[in-house]
C-alpha cells in the first residue's frame, strides 16, 4: 500500500454503490497525508495484484489455470482539519 503495509482479501462482499463506510471485510486506512509521508510530499505508490485460479473441464480434458494480474499507480490521500469550538453565551 506504499506505506509498508500489505492487504490480502479473501472473495469478499460486494460493496454497494453510494456506501459511505469502510469495506466489511477488506480495506486499508492510510494514518498520514500523501503529502506528508516523504520530504516534501508526493503520492503513495501502490501495486495491486489479483490472482484467479480457473478449474475447467470440458471434451473429456480438464485442468487448473492460474492467472495473475498487477497494476501499480499512485494515490493521493488527503486530509481535513476540522475544530470544534464551544461558544460562550
Amino acid at each position: 500500500m506504499g506505506d509498508g503495509t500489505t492487504v490480502t482479501c479473501g472473495l469478499g462482499t460486494p460493496y454497494p454503490t453510494g456506501a459511505e463506510t469502510a469495506s466489511p471485510d477488506c480495506g486499508h486506512v492510510y494514518d498520514r497525508a500523501s503529502a506528508n509521508h516523504i520530504p516534501g510530499g508526493g503520492a503513495w505508490p501502490i501495486n495491486a495484484t489479483t490472482t484467479w485460479t480457473v478449474t475447467w473441464s470440458g471434451g473429456g480434458r480438464a485442468g487448473i489455470q492460474v492467472v495473475q494480474l498487477s497494476s501499480s499507480g499512485e494515490l493521493l490521500v488527503g486530509e481535513l482539519h476540522v475544530l470544534n469550538r464551544a461558544e460562550e453565551r
